[in-house]
């Protein structure tokens, strides 16, 4: 298993989460903090919300991280909606 340091360099290499690089360890943490969650009641309200949406089953996306984080900057706005619309354009070509 590697350092924390070096799982974050390559979350910045791959541009992928190390959520997603390690996803055995990740469902184990998050089992072990399920499991601790259930038995307290001094977290915040919406803890168990974010604990199951980050352990969906979805796809990833750095777009959708992006819009997350509030406010979006000008920049990530522009990213965001240029990404859609080739997302648009390819499935288009799908049809």
């Amino acid at each position: 298993m590697p350092t924390l340091g070096t799982a974050i360099q390559l979350e910045i290499t791959y541009g992928v989460p190390c959520r997603l690089l390690f996803p055995g360890l990740y469902e184990k943490l998050g089992s072990q903090i399920r499991s601790k969650a259930s038995q307290t009641s001094t977290l915040p309200t919406d803890f168990a919300e974010r604990l199951n949406e980050a352990s969906s089953d979805e796809l990833y996306c750095a777009y959708r991280e992006l819009l997350r984080f509030e406010p979006t900057s000008e920049e990530h706005s522009r990213q965001i909606r240029t990404h859609v619309v080739k997302l648009t354009r390819t499935l288009a070509h799908l049809s």
